[in-house]
């Protein structure tokens, strides 16, 4: 006896899933890689980092836009910094609030290299053309050299929604 399903269809006679189920498939990806000189940050005030900037058009209102970066900051045992995602002048995410950076320690180090990590699902509700951007700040206002040898990545994927 064959297994049926709604509108007396075998399971092998199915062939694709009803238009009516989102498959969250990828529509589009867009990347940057900040291969500038390093940057320099010493303010608690989120400032953009060079070249960590993309534009994406979403196909869709329904569409989700999923934001992924991977810093590189150059700090002490005392220092730290956060970053937040600007989709155009509007803050939309950060991964801290200013007593919540991101501090790396080792003993006896004088430096460490952060690689931190950062994602975020945003759902702009548009099809007109939005700006992303990576910004930083740091603790106390101390100094924070970002991509110094080393590259920042900055990652856009469209997924249908």
């Amino acid at each position: 006896m064959a297994i049926i399903k709604p509108n007396n269809n075998t399971i092998s006679a199915i062939t694709a899933l009803p238009a009516s189920i989102p498959t969250g498939k990828v529509l589009q990806v867009s990347s940057q890689v900040r291969n500038t000189s390093q940057q320099n940050i010493a303010t608690t005030t989120y400032t953009d980092l060079t070249s960590l900037s993309i534009a994406i058009t979403p196909s869709s209102t329904s569409s989700k836009i999923l934001l992924k970066c991977f810093v590189h900051g150059v700090i002490d045992s005392t220092r730290g910094f956060g970053l937040q995602y600007l989709r155009g002048s509007t803050s939309i995410a950060k991964t801290g609030n200013t007593n919540a950076f991101f501090a790396l320690h080792q003993n006896g180090a004088s430096a460490m290299l952060g690689v931190i990590p950062f994602h975020f699902i945003d759902s702009p509700s548009t099809t007109s053309e939005v700006t992303y951007k990576v910004q930083a700040a740091t603790r106390n206002g101390d100094t924070v050299v970002f991509n110094d040898g080393y590259h920042s990545n900055f990652y856009l994927m469209e997924i249908a929604g």
